[in-house]
């Protein structure tokens, strides 16, 4: 999600439900709109490992509309709002922690990740 959006640029998208065509893009959204209070509740109370838990969860969905959804689809409205939908998903995981940053035990970082100190 994060290189896609930064290919993109930076810019603020307001998400259209009406926008969203794909089975699969349905299916991300409505997975974020249940698990967002969810997360937001647990981060309230402090309980950041659980609302990871709950993020994780988001996993499958998330494969399923980057393997089936062209993101940057040829029209500019439908690309907008795939994007605004991927935004509001990246913030929600970095309201927690940026994971792209996490490095397996014993896997070997991306060339330009960052390393431990």
């Amino acid at each position: 999600m994060k290189n896609i959006l930064t290919q993109a640029g930076d810019h603020k998208r307001a998400l259209r439900r009406d926008l969203l065509e794909e089975v699969e893009e349905q299916e991300l959204y409505g997975s974020y709109e249940r698990t967002q209070p969810i997360v937001e509740n647990l981060c309230q109370s402090g309980e950041y490992e659980q609302a990871l838990k709950e993020l994780g969860r988001l996993r499958t969905v998330v494969d399923r509309f980057f393997d089936t959804v062209l993101v940057m689809a040829p029209d500019p409205e439908v690309r907008h709002n795939r994007l605004a939908l991927l935004e509001e998903i990246a913030s929600l995981f970095s309201s927690i922690a940026d994971i792209s940053e996490i490095v397996r035990d014993g896997s070997t970082p991306h060339p330009g990740d960052s390393q431990p100190q």
